[in-house]
């Protein structure tokens, strides 16, 4: 499908379900090399998952060059494409891959220089005849794992490498609203300088870090433009100070899918300012489908949660369908999946309805949970969060992840001095077979809460 065959109604339908931001993946052109590549690695799984090889197109990230692929609608189908977006109030987020090129970059051949490579050969290098002679040339790689082989590694020590890469983010600024940056803690001088320094250069260490140089060239000509960075490491801190809008935050997600809720709940009492700037997810296309992840009642709970915190929250292609087959980064189509209509029916309630309350409008505060009982305990996993964005009205958000039944008190800072007069009423439940038996005493909120369940409480002054 080209970008010009997108029907009308999917934008209606990201429209209404609050969307800001739609992350087109896989655009750029890549080339024969890379599909070879591809061919040769990941056949047997994609036939296996009900794909031809001839849908094998190559990896996503191994691109040729930031120029659109032809297949869906070149440029001119992805300024449609955006202007479209605009039309209904939403922008536009794309790749930008700063860490390395594809095997079908011209700068393999033309411009080795501006690569990290070897006069012999070494592990995680492979023999290219260039311009300059024969070279052995990184792939890139995350430093944990091994290298990524259809991939030549971008060396940052060099300063033409790195302008030429500050001119490449410059160009796909103007054909978007913001850019999801690829494994962006690898540029980090000194994460740079710990994973190559096994390699030679000429150039002397650099003194400012690439990011601090882009983002601000960036920003001079589109001040709105908004920066995602994927990052690990406990390195997201950092990024957020160099200019990132908004960081993975990805330590959230291990957290929950390995039911570790003790730590999930340390982890979302760090400071506001920082979760603001995180982003948050269920699914994306690194990571299994929830469906083999989590229960679909905790499927449920954790999604009212996920949509119920700060930042940004980022809904994976498929997600909202229950689709259960991972998309591989080297097709060009998602595998043949059958949707789940339960799971399609609860995602559309819920993202009709969180626009009508305080959700993600003014102050986020964490909530502090009692037992209601003196000598019982909270079970880890129980969580309420309040948003509020004016006096006299609040909205609560309790969920459950556990498999215990939770009886709790929960003071709410937000009343003032008491909830006398107050009017609460329950607005949402992620299932029509449970609900939250609650009670309102002084400034407490008493309320048992059910396993795996979810509601959201509106508090509005009489």
């Amino acid at each position: 499908m080209t970008l010009g065959a997108v029907p009308e109604s999917e934008f209606l339908r990201w429209k209404q379900f609050g969307f800001t931001h739609i992350w087109l993946m896989g655009i750029w052109e890549v080339g024969l090399r890379s599909r070879v590549h591809s061919l040769a690695h990941v056949r047997e799984q994609a036939v296996g998952l009900g794909c031809h090889e001839s849908e094998i197109h190559g990896s996503t990230y191994s691109i040729a060059g930031y120029r659109v692929d032809e297949r869906l609608g070149g440029e001119d189908g992805l300024l449609q494409f955006r202007e479209r977006l605009h039309r209904h109030g939403l922008s536009l987020i794309l790749d930008f891959i700063p860490n390395h090129i594809g095997l079908d970059h011209s700068w393999i051949r033309e411009r080795p220089e501006l690569l990290v490579h070897n006069h012999r050969k070494i592990p995680g290098t492979f023999r290219e005849h260039t311009k300059a002679g024969i070279r052995f040339i990184a792939h890139g790689k995350d430093p944990y794992f091994p290298p990524w082989s259809d991939t030549a590694q971008v060396d940052y020590r060099n300063p033409e490498a790195r302008l030429l890469m500050r001119q490449e983010l410059l160009s796909i600024a103007n054909r978007c609203d913001g850019v999801r940056c690829d494994m962006a803690m690898l540029m980090l001088n000194d994460v740079f300088e710990k994973t190559w320094s096994t390699f030679p250069t000429n150039h002397p260490a650099p003194q400012q870090e690439f990011w601090s140089e882009a983002i601000p060239a960036v920003r001079s000509a589109h001040p709105r433009f908004l920066f995602l960075a994927e990052a690990y490491w406990d390195l997201e801190p950092r990024l957020q100070q160099l200019g990132f809008d908004f960081v993975y935050l990805k330590t959230f997600y291990d957290h929950l899918i390995a039911r570790r809720y003790r730590e999930l709940t340390a982890f979302l009492e760090r400071p506001v300012s920082f979760l603001e700037h995180g982003a948050f997810f269920l699914e994306n296309h690194d990571e299994p489908r929830i469906a083999h992840l989590l229960s679909w009642p905790e499927h449920q709970a954790a999604a009212l949660l996920l949509l119920s915190l700060p930042g940004l929250r980022l809904l994976h292609e498929g997600q909202l369908e229950g689709l259960s087959k991972r998309i591989s980064v080297h097709l060009g189509r998602r595998p043949p999946d059958d949707p789940s209509h339960e799971v399609v029916r609860f995602y559309e309630k819920l993202l009709a309805f969180l626009p009508t309350t305080f959700v993600g409008k003014g102050r986020w505060r964490l909530l502090e949970a009692d037992p209601e009982m003196s000598g019982g305990s909270v079970p880890s996993g129980v969580l309420f969060i309040q948003w509020q964005s004016a006096a006299d009205a609040f909205d609560v958000v309790a969920v459950n992840l556990s498999a215990e039944s939770a009886a709790c008190r929960v003071q709410l800072p937000g009343a003032q001095n008491t909830l006398k007069g107050w009017i609460c009423t329950s607005e949402f439940s992620v299932s029509s077979l449970q609900h939250v038996d609650w009670r309102l005493i002084g400034q407490s909120l008493f309320l048992i809460v059910q396993p795996h369940h979810g509601q959201v409480l509106r508090f509005r002054a009489a």
